[in-house]
C-alpha cells in the first residue's frame, strides 16, 4: 500500500517533467534549450521507472534467482531489475545533461558542439550506467509479511550517488562562474541563478533521500519523508523553465 500511495507523487513528478520537457524544447530552437530537454527526459524516464519498479517487484512471478544478503536469501525479480537498469540510464542523462549545459552556457554551443565533448559525455553516460547496471540490484525480502522489495544498496550504490552529485555540483559551478561574469544584463543574470537552482534542487534530492534513508530506516515514515524528497525534485524542471522564460541565452 505505501508503494501504492507513492504513485501519486511519483506520477505528479512525471507529469511536470514531461510537460517542462515538451514547453522547454518548443520554445526556441537553440542547442541549450535541446539540451535541458533531454536531460528532463531522462529525469521522467528515471520517475516512470521509479513509479513502477516497486509494484511490479511485489506481484512479479520471475525471478532472476535468490541472493544472500547479511545472511539472508532475498529473491531478485526480473522484470523490476530490467526497470532499474533503465532508471539508471534515465538518472545518468539527467546528471550529465545538466553538465552539459553549463558547458554551452560557458563556453557556448559552437565549442560544446564538438566531437570530443560529445563523444566523451556519451562515453561517461553508457560506461557508468554499465558498471552501475552490474552492481545494483532491486531485492524482494519474502520472510516478512507483507513482503517488502527495495533497493540492494552496495559500495557501488554510494559511488553512484557520489559521481551523480560531483556532475550537478560541478555544473553549478559552472553555472556560477558565468553568473559572476555578467554585470550589465539583470535579466539574463537572473536565468543563469534559475538554472543554478534547477541543478541544485536535484542534488539537495538526492541527498535528503540519502539522509533520510540513513536516519530513517524502514517504511514507517515513508509516507510523510517520500513525498517531500520529490516535491524538492519536482522544483528542477520548474526552476529551468522560469530561466528559459523569455531568455536570450542561446
Amino acid at each position: 500500500m505505501i508503494d501504492m500511495f507513492m504513485g501519486i507523487p511519483r506520477g505528479f513528478e512525471i507529469g511536470i517533467y514531461l510537460i517542462c520537457s515538451i514547453i522547454i524544447y518548443k520554445k526556441q530552437n537553440y542547442f541549450l534549450n535541446k539540451i535541458y530537454s533531454v536531460s528532463l527526459i531522462g529525469w521522467t524516464v528515471y520517475a516512470l521507472c521509479d513509479l513502477l519498479i516497486f509494484p511490479i517487484g511485489h506481484i512479479e512471478p520471475w525471478s532472476l534467482g535468490e541472493i544472500s544478503i547479511h545472511g539472508e536469501m532475498m529473491t531478485v525479480p526480473l522484470i523490476a531489475n530490467i526497470l532499474r537498469d533503465i532508471q539508471i540510464f534515465g538518472a545518468a542523462i539527467m546528471a550529465f545533461g545538466y553538465l552539459y549545459a553549463s558547458i554551452i552556457i560557458r563556453y557556448g554551443a559552437s565549442k560544446a558542439k564538438e566531437k570530443k565533448y560529445i563523444i566523451t559525455i556519451i562515453l561517461l553516460i553508457a560506461s557508468i550506467t554499465l558498471v552501475m547496471d552490474a552492481f545494483d540490484t532491486i531485492i524482494k525480502d519474502t520472510s516478512v509479511i507483507p513482503d517488502v522489495v527495495k533497493t540492494n544498496y552496495t559500495m557501488m550504490s554510494f559511488i553512484f550517488i557520489l559521481i551523480e552529485l560531483t556532475l550537478y555540483f560541478f555544473a553549478i559551478y559552472e553555472h556560477a562562474r558565468v553568473y559572476k561574469d555578467i554585470n550589465k544584463d539583470k535579466i539574463d543574470k537572473r536565468k543563469i541563478l534559475y538554472f543554478i537552482f534547477g541543478s541544485a534542487t536535484t542534488a539537495i534530492g538526492v541527498l535528503y533521500f540519502v539522509i533520510i534513508g540513513i536516519l530513517i530506516s524502514g517504511q514507517e515514515y515513508q509516507l510523510i519523508t517520500g513525498p517531500i524528497g520529490h516535491i524538492i525534485w519536482i522544483m528542477s524542471p520548474l526552476f529551468i523553465y522560469w530561466g528559459f522564460k523569455n531568455s536570450k541565452i542561446h
